[in-house]
């Protein structure tokens, strides 16, 4: 008998899709695999990429950017990065 028929079924089925106090992991008993690590390392090294591009963009190229639309009289695009004023004009006072 399959164990979709056997009477031991539902509790099975509960034993697998019970969740530790991880939401994103299931009870199993056995931690990550070798593969798991190193595409975890993967996806973490990409993000880091890639927050330093959007960093490089906010501090660098949208200051330059605006710079260029002010020199044009064109209003400046809004910047949301607080730690790099898009203008001259925007620096806080000190």
């Amino acid at each position: 008998m399959d164990e979709i028929g056997s009477p031991w079924a539902a509790e099975t089925t509960t034993r697998k899709n019970r969740r530790c106090s991880r939401p994103h992991e299931f009870c199993t008993g056995f931690g990550p695999t070798e593969t798991s690590i190193t595409l975890l390392q993967m996806i973490e090294k990409d993000l880091a990429a890639a927050e330093n591009e959007v960093q490089t963009l906010l501090e660098k190229d949208v200051p330059e950017f605006n710079r260029s639309l002010v020199d044009r009289r064109i209003t400046p695009i809004i910047s949301f990065n607080n730690s790099a004023p898009a203008t001259k004009e925007e620096a806080p006072a000190r």
